[in-house]
């Protein structure tokens, strides 16, 4: 048991001792799948959005016509992101 438990408190030690060492930057292509990723999901905000503020609105035309025109900023929001992320991920292959 003891000797488990040494193992145990050696590998935490390691583990945490040599994780930063590994810690990289995001590559090109990671950041490219992200962009696409964003590109992709960002409708989700179309629907996500009128349906909570249907919900919590007093006034229900009100909280769907909020929730559209947010759901709207957040789709465009999140689709500029994904392609700003897309168009700039050759860049971190440029030498500093």
């Amino acid at each position: 048991m003891k000797r488990t438990m040494a193992l145990a408190v050696v590998f935490a030690f390691m583990i945490a001792y040599a994780s930063p060492a590994f810690a990289e930057l995001p590559k090109p292509v990671d950041k490219a799948y992200h962009g696409l990723e964003k590109i992709v999901k960002s409708p989700k905000h179309l629907l996500d959005h009128p349906i909570e503020e249907f919900k919590v609105a007093k006034f229900k035309p009100f909280g769907l016509l909020g929730g559209i025109m947010k759901g709207v900023c957040y789709t465009v929001v999140d689709t500029v992101h994904g392609a700003v992320d897309v168009v700039t991920s050759p860049l971190e292959l440029l030498p500093e």
